[in-house]
């Protein structure tokens, strides 16, 4: 089983990146408050449940680089991160499994972490985490 994401048309794996962990993909993002209504001389409130909005969905993905050498860590990490912020608009963020897409969101980049160098199995491994936000979910 392969698992790849897609950002605006590119695939991470392009660059170099993998994700290891991701949090955010599934799962409802959390409920806004209800509209509250208060009667005077009543008890209480009544909770106006008809429609249910959402908060943003925050899409975190722990990242990794893994290369020969830190000056090629440095360099896809350069070349990612510039393509990430180089986007001027929501665009969309898809998980894909053996080529077919399972899961998409219409996102930008909020937070990228700074890379964390580690070695590992005699290759050089650089670390880093991307938050990302989708404003209107389920629209």
């Amino acid at each position: 089983m392969r698992i790849d994401y897609v950002f605006s048309g590119s695939t991470f794996s392009g660059y170099g990146v993998y994700v290891s962990r991701s949090t955010g993909l599934l799962g409802r993002p959390r409920r806004k408050d209800p509209e509250i209504y208060e009667y005077p001389g009543e008890s209480g409130h009544i909770p106006d449940l008809a429609t249910v909005v959402y908060e943003p969905r925050r899409i975190t993905l722990a990242c990794f680089i893994l290369a020969a050498s830190a000056n090629e860590i440095i360099s896809r990490y350069e070349a990612f991160t510039s393509f990430l912020y180089g986007q001027t608009e929501v665009c969309p963020l898809a998980m894909r499994i053996d080529g077919s897409t399972k899961l998409s969101f219409n996102c930008y980049v909020k937070e990228l972490s700074d890379i964390s160098k580690r070695f590992r199995s005699g290759r050089n491994a650089g670390e880093f985490t991307i938050t990302f936000i989708e404003p209107k979910p389920y629209e």
